[in-house]
């Protein structure tokens, strides 16, 4: 984790027996029953398969937005809303966002901002050095792309974290600087 923390310019991490996992802990942790997420129309089956079972047994409603078009984000943000989920380059249309354009939109909705690095690597693309508060890895996907190893990883700033480790499971390991 820690190798990871520094290569992706983050403060601290915590690893997961998955990716699903690690993308379904970080989504309860920084929401609520009532709060409101938007993610990416062009996400994963994973990541759309935790979304919908967050929403189905959290509470959590979510809105599926083209990352493509700016001028629309705007119209999908709700009172509840709290956090925006994509992937830095999509699955499987390799989409790769507007990084710039998403920071200044979370800012402006005090929104946590939630990447999927699963399909780059730090040394492609380092969402950190973007505006990205924190960042998921799905290393069954990244690290052994047929399924030898099972892991998730969620990296950030330590503010995140934090929120995120409070209510983690005692046997996760977590890592911080």
């Amino acid at each position: 984790i820690q190798k990871l923390c520094e290569l992706e310019n983050t403060e601290a991490g915590i690893l997961c027996s998955s990716g699903s996992f690690a993308i379904y802990q970080t989504l309860i942790r920084l929401t609520k029953l009532g709060d409101h997420i938007l993610v990416s129309k062009t996400c994963s089956p994973s990541i759309y398969k935790v979304v919908v079972s967050l929403s189905q047994k959290n509470g959590v409603s979510f809105s599926f937005i083209d990352f493509s078009k700016p001028k629309t984000w705007k119209s999908h943000v709700k009172q509840k809303t709290k956090l925006v989920l994509f992937e830095t380059i999509s699955t499987p249309s390799l989409e790769v966002p507007y990084f710039e354009l998403l920071k200044i939109f979370s800012d402006e909705h005090s929104l946590y901002l939630v990447a999927d690095n699963s399909n780059s690597t730090p040394f492609l693309l380092t969402p950190s050095d973007l505006g990205v508060h924190c960042i998921i890895y799905s290393n069954t996907s990244n690290l052994d792309s047929h399924s030898g190893i099972s892991a998730g990883i969620i990296l950030g700033q330590k503010k995140c974290i934090k929120k995120i480790q409070s209510f983690h499971l005692e046997n996760e390991f977590v890592f911080s600087s």
